[in-house]
């Protein structure tokens, strides 16, 4: 028996690509114009850590929706709006606030390690 090229499915007109290139995917191309900082950070988060949208929905509690909202283009997350305001109101100083959540946060994960 010869030796045959395998098959490579292709688009009508598209050249198809040498056999050596066949399995290697192309790279990915993660569009973030018009992301928040907060979606942008998110998103790239999730994409490290090799999960899908439903994937960290299920782990932090939430749906599928709601992070799929958390990384669209546009407001940043209500959580972030609503810390702005809450700065805004009483004349806090943001980074005060940030400061206490990131502690606030750490103890959690800090309480949740098992060591």
């Amino acid at each position: 028996m010869a030796d045959r090229e395998p098959m490579v499915p292709t688009l009508a007109g598209d050249p198809a690509p040498a056999p050596e290139d066949w399995f290697t995917p192309p790279p990915v191309q993660v569009d973030t114009s018009g992301q928040s900082h907060v979606a942008r950070a998110l998103a790239r988060a999730r994409y490290q850590a090799g999960m899908k949208q439903p994937e960290l929905a299920r782990a932090v509690g939430v749906s599928a929706r709601t992070v799929w909202a958390w990384e669209q283009p546009g407001d940043p997350p209500r959580l972030v709006q609503r810390l702005a305001a809450v700065a805004r109101a009483t004349g806090c100083d943001l980074d005060t606030l940030v400061d206490a959540i990131r502690r606030d946060a750490q103890a959690i994960l800090d309480a949740s390690d098992p060591e």
